[in-house]
């Protein structure tokens, strides 16, 4: 890939993701805070569709976790992992929600909280609740279990490696947002106490704050994001607003959160003037036209459109319909694509 296609995937594809995710999120969660907040997320979130177990779970881990010679990466492992050595590991024991009808099949099911992991380090963490562990039994570099103090009281927990803290709190943070009523069990009760808020005991909501603050959102946590919603349909707010934490538990949590963007209402077209704007990575279904030109793109250039080529300058979004499209780009000297999203 040429820098000058990279510098036009750049500056199309990113601003279409975070288009995605401002359309997601409705403009009420601004203001909000605390338990209102958290509820509010929970009505967003908590709507979404059950992809098939296997197939979703591994083509998520193949474009998100593979490395270039083959291998898995894993927050659970200090080294990149074989495909053979894989197990998925559910971030939220199953034995936290017992068998009652629809919490394991919900929850167990979820593309957000299954992740790629050696067999060795799923099984030591086994329903171990999140903690700082003083003294511990397994240590794989990655991933440490072992005693640990909560309430003044020595238990069994789990900890990450500080790399990983992060990705693991914002998990959990999503899991108590998308589940919160779920019967809660075993060792989940060192960590969680139920119900719409704070879900979480205030020793866990001070841990998980500090992990989330120790490890900010990584690129590899925005791509699984996208990756997932367009499996399951729904996305987890804290990899999408990192501060949004601070405004349910943290230290905004009486401070309302206005983190999502409201679009201005796009100006009325003059009819006797065509729309010759750039071509731009979003699009409304009721636009009048998408304009295949860019200036990062050579005037000359031939287009295609889901591999269907197009003579005419410009399409109505209408005629391409609701979703993403690849658009295709090429002349003597350069080839490159970009893809755009309609939306309603």
């Amino acid at each position: 890939m040429t820098r000058r296609v990279a510098h036009i995937l750049l500056s199309l594809l990113l601003p279409g993701i975070a288009a995605v995710a401002s359309d997601y999120y409705p403009a009420q969660l601004n203001g909000l805070s605390g338990a209102e907040l958290k509820s509010a997320l929970t009505s967003v979130i908590a709507p979404h569709r059950r992809a098939p177990y296997d197939d979703a779970a591994y083509g998520i881990i193949e474009q998100c976790d593979r490395t270039p010679d083959g291998l898995i990466l894993s927050l659970f492992d200090p080294e990149p992992i074989a495909q053979a050595a894989m197990v998925l590991h559910h971030v939220v024991p199953t034995e936290w929600i017992g068998d009652y009808y629809p919490y394991r099949y919900d929850l167990s099911y979820d593309l957000h909280l299954l992740l790629p992991s050696t067999q060795e380090a799923s099984a030591a963490i086994g329903e171990a609740p999140l903690g700082t562990v003083t003294y511990a039994t397994f240590a794989n570099g990655a991933t440490r279990v072992g005693s640990s103090y909560m309430f003044g009281i020595e238990t069994l927990a789990w900890e990450p490696a500080d790399n990983c803290k992060g990705d693991i709190a914002r998990l959990m943070m999503y899991a108590a947002t998308c589940y919160p009523d779920y019967p809660w069990q075993s060792l989940a009760l060192n960590q969680i106490v139920g119900g719409n808020y704070p879900t979480f005991n205030k020793p866990s909501i001070e841990l998980l704050l500090q992990w989330a603050r120790l490890d900010p959102v990584d690129e590899r946590e925005r791509l699984r994001n996208e990756a997932i919603y367009a499996q399951q349909g729904n996305r987890n707010p804290y990899v999408d607003y990192p501060d949004v934490m601070e405004h349910v538990w943290g230290d905004k949590s009486s401070e309302p959160f206005n983190g999502v963007d409201v679009p201005t209402p796009p100006d009325t077209p003059d009819p006797e003037q065509p729309d010759d704007s750039p071509l731009r990575a979003t699009y409304r279904i009721t636009d009048a036209v998408v304009n295949l030109h860019s200036p990062f793109v050579p005037d000359d250039a031939s287009w295609s459109i889901d591999g269907n080529p197009v003579a005419a300058s410009s399409i109505a979004p209408a005629e391409l319909g609701i979703g993403r499209h690849r658009l295709e780009f090429s002349n003597r000297f350069t080839t490159g694509s970009i893809t755009i999203e309609i939306v309603p």
